[in-house]
């Protein structure tokens, strides 16, 4: 488990002092613990995976530059090109908290996702297409939710 120690919740006293990460993804401590206010759900395939790609590989032994013993493993994949619908929660974001999760959402393109991504594996092209979004009005009956789709979505996701 990481050591809270080093986090907001243990260095600052108010949830008003805390970084900007904290304040989105939620922090733990001896002064403050806060849930994040992003919630990733799990991602699934669009389509029935048909086969799976399996990779090999052998363990290299670093203070030696040679082969480990017992070094021979393997990496089970989907093939490149496969895609996946994902929702991503959020709650009560103020403005410059939800800029910096829609720059975080764009690096993934430059990194990866998943083990291996330094070898080549993970890349992903993140293709958002849609937003729901409801108020606590909604949540009182008193309005409706309004989803962005098409063009309305892109201009929303523009703006931000």
């Amino acid at each position: 488990p990481p050591n809270t120690k080093d986090m907001c919740g243990s260095l600052k006293n108010s949830t008003g002092d805390m970084c900007i990460c904290c304040r989105i993804f939620g922090t733990a401590g001896d002064n403050i613990s806060v849930a994040s206010k992003a919630k990733f759900r799990d991602a699934y395939p669009k389509k029935k995976i048909e086969e799976t790609i399996v990779r090999a590989g052998i363990a290299m032994d670093r203070s030696t530059g040679s082969v480990s013993r017992k070094a021979l493993y393997s990496i089970e994949a989907v093939p490149a090109g496969t895609s996946f619908d994902f929702e991503l929660v959020t709650e009560n974001l103020a403005a410059d908290e939800l800029k910096l999760l829609k720059a975080a959402l764009s690096s993934l393109a430059d990194t990866g996702l998943g083990g291996s991504v330094s070898r080549g594996m993970g890349k992903i092209d993140l293709g958002l297409e849609s937003a729901t979004v409801r108020t606590a009005k909604y949540y009182l009956g008193k309005e409706e939710e309004h989803q962005f789709t098409g063009k309305e979505f892109e201009d929303w996701w523009t703006k931000i």
